[in-house]
């Protein structure tokens, strides 16, 4: 395998592994048990991300950075 900017490189076998390369790569993995979710479950996960998005965040100190 050549060497260069947009090449991957591994020193074991990556039979049966996911290698991704590029720019911009959207890539959605799932179990064997790909659903959808119901609006309820959609509006609790969504409400579990933002009360975690707090909890991580609460104490940043934004104090000092310009605004635009």
């Amino acid at each position: 395998m050549g060497k260069g900017e947009r090449n991957v490189t591994t020193s074991r076998d990556i039979t049966d592994s996911v290698v991704i390369s590029g720019d911009r790569n959207v890539v959605h993995l799932a179990g064997d048990s790909l659903y959808a979710l119901s609006t309820a479950e959609r509006q609790s996960k969504l409400a579990e991300y933002r009360q975690r998005v707090v909890s991580e965040n609460r104490f940043v100190n934004l104090r000092g950075i310009p605004l635009p």
